[in-house]
């Protein structure tokens, strides 16, 4: 008969420096771990923040020729004829392509917006609230494109435009003037929270 001889003590030995070179090696891999996660996080928090762009263009320049038009149907005149699709290239040039394009039914904006449109390649959206809106009517009309779009441009009117535009960063225009372009990223949809950059203030006369 075959006797083998059982060392214990050999035995329990090397299982400890097993144990022991396992416990290390896992010792290891939670530290590169504890290094690696905050990375991890950062990164994920990177793809999920929505990165939105906002375009606030005020219509270009109407024309007050005729008093018995109607402030909501005064046309375009010879100089904003001349400045929307001007502007409209310069914006081509600069890579903008919005989403849409949400403009006021107003005739001097929608011919604006339909400058836009054929420069940029975008289609058009009429808000029947962008004519005369609030600063606060506004926003919720961005909000709400937010949800679909992820850069928007919003052919509007003055003093709105403007007020808009000061309140969502410390940058004060005062005005901006007719066929005058702002441009804006924000980093959430929201944009009363969100952290918001002006990217471009363009209007004509910078090109005269």
């Amino acid at each position: 008969m075959l006797f083998i001889h059982f060392d214990s003590a050999l035995y329990y030995h090397s299982l400890t420096l097993l144990l022991v070179t396992l416990l290390a090696y896992l010792q290891s891999i939670g530290a590169i771990l504890t290094k690696i996660a905050p990375l991890v996080c950062l990164e994920n928090e990177r793809i999920m923040m929505k990165t939105k762009k906002l375009y606030l263009l005020r219509h270009a320049k109407s024309s007050w020729k005729d008093f018995s038009i109607s402030d909501f149907d005064r046309p375009l005149n010879k100089r904003g004829k001349r400045d929307a699709p001007f502007m409209a290239e310069q914006m081509a040039k600069k890579g903008i392509h919005p989403d849409v394009i949400l403009s006021s039914p107003a005739k001097r904006a929608k011919s604006t917006a339909q400058h836009f449109s054929e420069k940029l390649h975008t289609d058009i959206v009429y808000i029947d609230d962008i004519y005369e809106a609030s600063t606060s009517t506004l926003k919720e009309i961005i909000k709400e494109a937010f949800q679909h779009y992820n850069e928007i441009m919003l052919v509007g009117h003055n003093p709105s435009l403007t007020m808009l535009s000061d309140s969502l960063t410390s940058h004060q225009i005062d005005n901006i003037p007719t066929a005058g372009i702002v441009g804006f990223e924000f980093e959430v949809e929201t944009i009363e929270k969100a952290k918001t950059t002006m990217l471009f203030f363009e209007y004509p006369k910078k090109y005269d």
